[in-house]
């Protein structure tokens, strides 16, 4: 008698957190979990002992821990309507910039064989460690394990564009932390992949933009890095700005206002050969550009300091 007084308090608990979800949140519901929450009463069973319980976790109904969030294992083969759903629920916390829940939830999935979960779980753990002081361990961390996610997407799929470009996004990034010489001999990989996404998906703005980031960088790259390069490679990796502004410009017609540091990089592209007006004109969009990123930050930051010094 007592275990069935516990599982009608839970069960009334459970109910209560039902109907105070329902009440706050409708609007924002999917149509698999609307019709989750309208089944509800037909699956409320507590078989205490039994091995089987039924229980809400987080907003969707489900059965035993491993259903509650079947990646807990890391042999768990997702289905299709599994990765759907994460995809799906990542997106939307990404459009939200909702940086630590997208990054924690994406974390559920990292040991399972979906590249499209891979990639994204890379690009979550480097819009994390952005969000950490620059020189902190967390943010190394971060990035190093951005990378892992990347290469294993890219591993899983080599025909995913997105998987081509964070690869080269997160390598990009290590290479930060190993020195010149080590980042110039990513360098060439980096340029490929980003090509690489490019030819699988030629919408893509910003691979656009890291390309035209490429060719800014080594166009504009001192003197003692170019004895680097000429030590590590023949025929070291060189560029414009004039093709590092082709690139922007594609990045920008491809998507117009998608990304304020692309505004910024047009700018200072277009300052570093001398026009002036048209580096205005791009200063002023990344100026105003709303900042929620800390990328948002840096271009608005940098824009009013450019714009002063006009």
């Amino acid at each position: 008698m007592r275990g069935r007084s516990v599982n009608r308090l839970i069960l009334q608990s459970l109910s209560n957190t039902v109907r105070r979800f329902q009440w706050r949140h409708p609007p924002r519901l999917p149509n698999w979990r609307q019709q989750t929450y309208r089944n509800l009463s037909s699956y409320f069973k507590f078989l205490v002992g039994g091995g089987t319980i039924y229980c809400l976790s987080g907003v969707a109904l489900t059965v035993n821990a491993a259903e509650a969030n079947p990646l807990h294992s890391s042999q768990h083969k997702l289905g299709k309507k599994e990765e759907e759903r994460a995809i799906a629920e990542a997106d939307s916390l990404f459009s939200l910039y909702q940086v630590d829940r997208l990054y924690e939830f994406l974390k559920k999935f990292e040991h399972t064989d979906s590249a499209q979960l891979c990639w994204r779980l890379a690009r979550a753990a480097c819009d994390k460690a952005k969000n950490c002081n620059p020189k902190s361990e967390e943010r190394k961390k971060l990035m190093y394990e951005g990378f892992q996610h990347a290469k294993r997407s890219l591993e899983l799929s080599d025909k995913c564009g997105s998987c081509h470009k964070w690869y080269a996004l997160m390598l990009n990034y290590v290479g930060d932390y190993e020195g010149n010489k080590q980042k110039i001999q990513y360098s060439y990989i980096v340029q490929d992949h980003f090509m690489k996404a490019i030819e699988l998906n030629p919408k893509d703005a910003t691979s656009m933009y890291c390309l035209g980031q490429w060719c800014y960088f080594f166009a504009d790259m001192s003197w003692y890095i170019q004895k680097i390069a000429a030590i590590i490679f023949s025929s070291p990796p060189t560029s414009t700005f004039e093709e590092a502004l082709k690139y922007f410009l594609m990045a920008e017609e491809t998507d117009p206002n998608f990304y304020s540091m692309n505004h910024l990089m047009l700018a200072k592209t277009y300052l570093k050969m001398n026009q002036k007006d048209k580096a205005r004109s791009y200063l002023l969009k990344a100026r105003d550009f709303p900042v929620i990123s800390p990328d948002d930050k840096q271009a608005h930051t940098e824009s009013i300091e450019l714009l002063q010094n006009l």
